[in-house]
C-alpha cells in the first residue's frame, strides 16, 4: 500500500531489467467451422450432454505443481498491505439482483456443477451473464429478457463440438468499439481434437443473431481461456495441456476480429509464452473506453512466481493478418513488485463448510486497459497470503505516460479483521475511480460478496479508501463440493456513462452441496466529487509525551478527524480526557487541512508515564458521529479517573522493544512525523533514502535516551515519489517506506 514506483521502460532502476525476448509463431490456422445463427431469443433450448451426478470440474491448477511451489513464509510481512479498510462511503448501489444458479443447471441440464466460473459484462442496454453452464440476458433493471439457457445455445446451428457439447469456462465481453457482443467457451469433452468456440453478435442486441466460429487446437487442451477486446484482434490466453494431460505452459492467441465482425472466414495465430511450466496465470488486456493509440499491439501480463520472483512481465502481441507468420510476440517490460507470498492454498468458511480453493498463483480475470490520452492504464489483481495464511488481494495500476509501462501504485487489500478476501475482479472507470469486487469468508463467517474502491482523488496512494460494502451475504456454506470456488468473477464499467461499475460473483443462499447462486450488482463510488458529507468522526488517535525540562513531561494526543466521505476534515474543535498519570480534560482546535489536531496536557509527570486518552466530543460544521469512529475505543467519555478502558490507546515512556513506526501522515505533503522507540539508551542514526539508494538527509545522529522519540521530515524541496527511512540503534535496524505526493 502507498507505493508509487517510477519504473520506466528503458531505465535501470534497482533490479528492473527489460528483457529483449521474442517468441516464435507456434500455429496459424483458419476457423474449422463458421455460421451465422438465427436470433438467440427465437431459438428453442439447445440440447446439452447430461450427467447422472453432480460434477466438480477437475482442478487443473493443482495439476501444475509450480502454481503452489512457493514455500510458506512464516512471519512474512507484506510491505504493501492495507491493514485498515477505507471509510469513504460509496455513492450508491444502483442495482442488486440474482443471476443464474445451480438450480438452473439442474433444471436445464439435469445435473449440478461447481465452480460456476461466474462471468458477465454490461452494454448500453443489457447485462449478459454466463456461468458454468448456463447464460441469461437481462435489461439493466434486472428483468430477464432471454434465458436462462444452456451456454452452447450461442452456437446452435454451427454443428460440431461447439453445438453438441457444453463444457464451460465461459467468457462474455462487450466490444465497445464495434457495439457488439463477443462470447466464448471451450469444447473439450471427448477430445482431442479440442476447440475454442467464439461467437460475435451481428448487432448491438445480445438476444439477436451471432456469427459463430469453431477454432481447433488439435491435441492441445486450451484450459482456462480468457479473452479480451482489442482493435486488431480478440486476444486470448490459455493454459495448455498436451493431449489433455500434461501442462506445457501458457499460450497467447489472436483471433481475426475484423473478419468475425462481418461473419467472414477468420484466422487465429498462436504463440507459446516463453517460460514453459515456470509460467502460469497470464491474461490479455481488455479494452474499456477510448481505443488505444493507432497500431498499438495487444498487451499480455503475467506475475510468474515459481522461482520466488516478485514481478509483472508485459509482452506485446503485434498481429499481421496479411502475413500471419510475420506476427510478433515480444517482451516489453519486467516490473519488480513489492514482495508477495502466494503460498496460501485454501480459504476457510464457517463450519461445517469445507475449505475453499484460494486460487493463488495467477492473475484474476479480467485485466482492464484504459486510454486517458495523457496516459494509458492497466489494472490487475491476484490473491496472496497477506500474513498468517490469510488470503488478501494484491492489486496494481500500471501506467504508460509515453516512456513505457511502470507500476504507478500497488496495494494488498487485507484489513485487520481476520477475514479472507479472494476471487477479485478490478476495473477503472472514465473518472479514474477503481472498483475491486471479491468474496469474503472466515472460519466464523459465511462467504459474502463485497466491494471496495479508490476514488480518483486518492490515485497513487495504493489505498482503497472506499468503505467496504456488502453486495450480498451467503445464508450458509458450501459443503462436499470438492472445495471448488470461483474460478473467477467479473467487474466491468457501464459504457452508457463510463462511471457505473457492474460486478458479478457467486454466493450460497443456504448451506448445501452443488447449490451456488450468483449475484449481479451495479454501483458508483462517488469519486467525481459527487455526494455531500453529513457527519464527522475520529479516524485515528496517536498518543505520546514531550519533555519540558528537568525530567518533566506533558502528555499528547494527536487526533485525526474525517468526514463520512473519507476525507480529512478541517476546522473542528476536539475535547478529550487524559486519565492515569495525567488526569484532566483539555480542548484544542481547529483541525488542520489534514484533519489533525494535537491536544497537550497542562499538567506534567516524571519517570515512567502511563496514561489513556479518550475523545469526548468533536464540534465542527457537521455532527459528530462517535459510532463511525475507526476504533470504538476512541470515544470513551465514560472512563473515570485512571480506570483502564479496553482498546484505548496507551502511551508509555519506556517501551519494551525497539520499534520504528510508520510515518504519519502517509502519504504526505510536504512534511510528516517519524517516531521510534528505544527500550534503552543507544547511539541512533535515522536517514532518508530515495529508491536508487541515494541518501537524502540524516534526521537523527547521536545518543538518545530510552523512550519514544519523534522527528519531522520536511520534503518541501523534494519531488513526489516513494522514499525509504532507515534506523540503526545499537544492533537494531529497520526500514519503512513513505510516499510524498505533490
Amino acid at each position: 500500500m502507498k507505493h508509487r514506483c517510477t519504473i520506466v521502460v528503458g531505465m535501470l532502476l534497482m533490479s528492473l531489467i527489460v528483457l529483449e525476448a521474442q517468441a516464435q509463431v507456434r500455429k496459424v490456422a483458419r476457423a474449422t467451422r463458421m455460421n451465422t445463427s438465427a436470433p438467440l431469443h427465437a431459438m428453442g433450448p439447445a440440447q446439452s450432454p447430461q450427467r447422472s451426478a453432480p460434477y466438480a470440474v477437475p482442478n487443473k491448477f493443482k495439476e501444475f505443481t509450480g502454481s503452489e511451489a512457493r514455500t510458506d513464509r512464516p512471519g512474512f510481512a507484506d510491505p504493501a498491505r492495507q491493514a485498515q479498510a477505507g471509510t469513504r462511503l460509496a455513492a450508491s448501489v444502483l442495482q442488486n439482483f440474482d443471476g443464474t444458479s445451480d438450480d438452473d443447471n439442474a433444471a436445464l441440464l439435469g445435473f449440478r456443477i461447481v465452480p460456476p466460473d461466474t462471468d458477465g459484462d454490461v452494454g448500453p442496454n443489457h447485462y449478459v451473464q454466463w456461468n458454468n453452464l448456463v447464460a441469461e440476458i437481462f435489461d439493466k433493471n434486472g428483468v430477464s429478457l432471454t434465458g436462462p439457457f444452456p451456454g452452447n445455445q450461442f452456437f446452435q446451428g454451427l454443428g460440431g463440438a461447439c453445438e453438441t457439447t457444453n463444457d464451460g469456462d465461459p467468457v462474455v465481453r462487450y466490444d465497445e468499439i464495434a457495439d457488439r457482443w463477443m462470447v466464448s467457451q471451450f469444447a473439450v469433452d471427448g477430445g482431442p481434437p479440442y476447440y475454442e468456440c467464439v461467437a460475435v453478435s451481428t448487432g448491438p442486441d445480445p438476444t439477436g443473431s451471432y456469427h459463430q466460429y469453431e477454432f481447433s487446437f488439435g491435441s492441445d487442451f486450451p484450459d482456462y481461456p480468457k479473452l479480451g477486446v482489442w482493435p486488431d484482434a480478440y486476444y486470448m490466453t490459455t493454459r495448455n495441456f498436451a493431449n489433455g494431460s500434461f501442462f506445457t505452459g501458457v499460450q497467447a492467441v489472436a483471433f481475426e476480429r475484423d473478419q468475425m465482425l462481418q461473419g467472414l472466414p477468420a484466422q487465429m495465430v498462436i504463440f507459446d509464452i516463453p517460460g514453459g511450466t515456470a509460467n502460469d496465470g497470464w491474461l490479455p488486456a481488455d479494452l474499456d473506453g477510448p481505443a488505444p493509440p493507432a497500431g498499438a499491439p495487444g498487451i499480455f501480463a503475467g506475475a510468474p512466481n515459481t522461482t520466488g520472483s516478485n514481478e509483472i512481465q508485459l509482452w506485446a502481441f503485434s498481429v499481421d493478418w496479411a502475413n500471419p507468420t510475420a506476427s510478433s510476440f515480444t517482451q516489453v517490460a519486467t516490473l519488480p513488485t513489492d514482495p508477495f507470498d502466494t503460498s496460501i492454498s485454501t480459504v476457510p468458511q464457517k463450519k461445517p463448510g469445507e475449505n475453499l480453493d484460494a486460487l493463488a498463483g495467477f492473475l484474476m480475470f479480467p485485466m482492464q486497459y484504459r486510454n486517458f490520452g495523457t496516459h494509458q492504464t492497466l489494472v490487475l489483481n491476484h490473491t496472496v497470503d497477506a500474513g498468517g495464511n490469510r488470503a488478501g488481494i494484491r492489486w496494481y495500476e500500471l501506467r504508460d505516460t509515453g516512456g513505457g509501462w511502470s507500476i504507478y501504485q500497488q496495494g494488498t487489500y487485507a484489513p485487520d479483521d481476520g477475514l479472507h478476501r479472494w476471487v477479485g475482479a478490478i476495473s477503472m472507470n472514465g473518472n479514474g475511480d477503481i472498483a475491486l469486487g471479491y468474496t469474503v469468508s472466515g472460519k466464523n463467517d459465511f462467504p459474502s460478496i463485497r466491494f471496495t474502491g479508490q476514488t480518483a482523488d486518492q490515485s497513487g496512494t495504493g489505498v482503497m479508501n472506499v468503505a467496504e460494502t456488502v453486495i450480498v451475504s451467503s445464508g450458509g456454506t458450501q459443503r462436499s463440493s470438492s472445495g471448488r470456488w470461483g474460478d473467477y468473477s467479473a467487474m466491468s464499467v457501464d459504457p452508457a456513462d463510463d462511471l457505473t461499475f457492474w460486478h458479478t460473483n457467486e454466493y450460497y443462499a443456504a448451506s448445501g452441496s452443488f447449490d451456488f447462486n450468483t449475484r449481479i450488482a451495479a454501483f458508483q463510488l462517488g469519486g467525481g466529487g459527487g455526494g455531500t458529507a453529513t457527519s464527522i468522526h475520529v479516524e485515528d488517535v496517536q498518543t505520546g509525551t514531550q519533555g519540558v525540562g528537568q525530567g518533566n513531561k506533558v502528555g499528547t494526543a494527536t487526533v485525526t478527524i474525517f468526514d463520512d466521505l473519507g476525507s480529512p476534515y478541517a476546522g473542528a474543535t476536539v475535547t478529550g480526557t487524559f486519565s492515569g498519570d495525567y488526569n484532566e480534560t483539555v480542548t484544542n482546535g481547529p483541525t488542520a487541512s489534514d484533519g489533525t489536531v494535537t491536544l497537550t496536557t497542562t499538567g506534567t509527570a516524571k519517570g515512567k508515564v502511563t496514561f489513556s486518552f479518550c475523545v469526548n466530543d468533536v464540534v465542527g460544521g457537521l455532527p459528530y458521529d462517535p459510532n463511525a469512529n475507526a476504533d470504538p475505543a476512541f470515544a470513551c467519555a465514560a472512563a473515570k479517573g485512571g480506570a483502564s478502558v479496553a482498546g484505548v490507546r496507551f502511551a508509555s515512556e519506556t517501551p519494551d522493544d525497539f520499534a520504528l513506526d510508520q510515518n504519519y501522515p502517509n502519504p504526505f505533503n510536504p512534511s510528516t512525523e517519524i517516531a521510534f522507540t528505544l527500550p534503552e539508551g543507544a547511539e541512533v542514526t535515522l536517514k532518508v533514502f530515495d529508491l536508487l539508494g541515494r541518501e537524502v538527509t540524516t534526521l537523527v545522529r547521536g545518543y538518545r535516551e530510552a523512550g519514544r522519540h519523534q522527528v519531522t521530515f520536511d520534503a518541501t524541496e523534494l519531488g513526489a515519489g516513494v522514499y525509504l527511512y532507515v534506523i540503526e540503534a545499537g544492533s537494531f535496524t529497520a526500514t519503512r517506506r513513505m510516499t510524498l505526493l505533490k
